[in-house]
């Protein structure tokens, strides 16, 4: 019961709206509607990383896009993509600019099912959740209760569990052309600037990572050429 009352809170933080976050600090879009999209492109990532909000992620990207940093946009839309895999704007913005196609997230499967836990929607499911946890507890309605907070948990929690375990899977992109490697130096393959990586261990006395790219091919890759998609 503690699990779920526990899953039930952090229902209730991810439903929450993101408009109640804090915006202080410069404007980063101010720059940009300028006509100088470079300078707002920092202020826009830094944002975007402190909510992890959808919208922000995406802008960040076209930002990218207007000031020709690729490997930038790419990032901030596959980052964009993973935070709201039902949305098709930041695949369909990384399809036109050539740029690489998200990997498969496990949220796939869920098609819209986690918009439910969006905004106010989300807040009040994880409300009515907790509610029917305590009343197992402390009401007569015990039976009832039990029943309402099942139901309430099979509609929440896949969402909520798959999405965790999105966030625990790493992207890796290449922020210049190179060529991936096999165990004992010999090349498998060129990788371009932008491409898509998924890491498989890491190398750490020679500084590199095996890595498996968009077409099945596994081998090495320097770590100074990789960064991450937030």
């Amino acid at each position: 019961m503690f699990w779920l009352g526990l899953c039930g809170i952090l229902l209730l933080s991810w439903g929450m709206p993101q408009n109640l976050a804090s915006s202080e600090g410069p404007d980063p879009y101010r720059s940009w509607q300028q006509g100088r999209p470079g300078e707002s492109l920092p202020l826009l990532w830094q944002k975007a990383q402190a909510h992890g909000d959808w919208a922000l992620w995406y802008d960040t990207g076209i930002c990218a896009l207007a000031a020709d940093d690729a490997v930038s946009a790419g990032r901030a839309l596959l980052a964009a993509h993973r935070a709201a895999p039902w949305r098709n704007q930041a695949r369909e913005l990384l399809a036109q600019h050539d740029l690489p196609e998200p990997p498969r997230l496990h949220q796939d499967v869920l098609g819209p099912w986690p918009l439910l836990l969006q905004g106010w929607w989300g807040t009040l499911l994880a409300l009515a959740l907790s509610l029917s946890l305590c009343m197992c507890i402390a009401t007569p309605w015990r039976r009832a209760s039990g029943v309402s907070a099942i139901l309430l948990g099979i509609l929440l929690l896949p969402p909520l569990l798959l999405r965790s375990l999105d966030q625990h899977n790493d992207w890796w992109i290449l922020k210049e052309k190179t060529v991936l490697i096999d165990v004992g130096g010999e090349p498998i393959g060129a990788l371009q600037a932008g491409d898509i990586v998924l890491p498989i261990s890491h190398d750490i006395p020679r500084r590199r990572l095996r890595v498996r790219d968009a077409e099945n091919r596994e081998g090495f890759v320097a770590q100074s050429l990789l960064l991450p998609v937030p």
